[in-house]
């Protein structure tokens, strides 16, 4: 499956698995979702159109403690590898500070704050690794520079960082 969605300034590029796409559903909606529609017809560009629905789940039930660091949540979490670092330091500008999105300098940022556990090398190969979260469907790059978790990954680490607060 193709899919190629402009909405406004936004634009929202898919190719993977129709079952791929339905389950991770709600975080297309929601990337579309966050800003207007300004252009007249984008139907002309798209591959195959989908009409984004708003969500009515609300991103966290419960409020998270603010004060968790990505290397408090890297060491409690176990963190072994560059990819546990990648996904603990996404989940916690998604989970924790409250962001949809963010950029590979701000990944870089959180990582690098985790200074017991970031070992150079990894921030040297970022590209690489994200690619590869990329390829196992927990990170997606919304727009060039632009990435978010995908569904199922952000609710496997909000539950993570949900059991460190209890």
């Amino acid at each position: 499956m193709k899919l190629r969605i402009k909405n406004g300034n936004v634009e929202l590029e898919f190719e993977g698995s129709e079952a791929f796409f339905k389950e991770n559903r709600a975080l297309f909606d929601s990337i579309l979702s966050n800003k207007p529609n300004n252009s007249e017809d984008d139907s002309s560009q798209t591959e195959s159109a989908v009409v984004p629905k708003k969500s009515t789940q609300t991103p966290l039930e419960k409020p998270i403690n603010l004060s968790l660091t990505t290397s408090t949540l890297a060491a409690r979490l176990k963190c072994e590898k560059a990819q546990d670092l990648i996904l603990i330091a996404a989940g916690k500008i998604i989970v924790v500070d409250k962001k949809d999105r963010f950029t590979r300098k701000e990944l870089l940022a959180e990582m690098n704050s985790a200074l017991t556990h970031c070992e150079k090398s990894w921030t040297h190969n970022l590209g690489r690794f994200i690619g590869i979260l990329m390829g196992q469907g927990k990170l997606n790059e919304v727009s060039k520079g632009i990435y978010c978790l995908t569904h199922s990954a952000q609710e496997e680490i909000k539950s993570k960082i949900m059991s460190i607060e209890n």
